[in-house]
């Protein structure tokens, strides 16, 4: 079965985060399995992505994983640091179920 637009969602931020930050690790994708637990509950801060320049690299991650319609949104999407990676995801979600 195909995954859900959160699923997708979900595995893109994971990815994302783990590429740009050597505090997130995945253990699995398929469940989606982090380490941290709890990852959509913390801040990019609490994972260690501390400046605009990670948060870039970050997006750029996501824009790469993600379905190419998606770019601009993801361009304008704003990210900062104390921002929840669970608020990415719902964001994302929104963008993937709205395409």
């Amino acid at each position: 079965m195909a995954d859900s637009a959160r699923e997708i969602a979900a595995k893109a931020v994971a990815i994302a985060c783990s590429t740009t930050t050597n505090f997130v690790k995945i253990i699995s994708l398929d469940p989606l399995d982090v380490i941290p637990k709890g990852l959509f509950d913390l801040t990019f801060k609490q994972i260690g992505l501390f400046d605009d320049a990670q948060m870039e690299a970050f997006r750029s991650t996501l824009i790469h994983i993600l379905p190419d319609n998606l770019s601009d949104n993801l361009i304008q999407m704003p990210l900062s640091t104390g921002i929840l990676t669970g608020l990415v995801l719902n964001h994302v979600e929104a963008l993937l179920l709205n395409s």
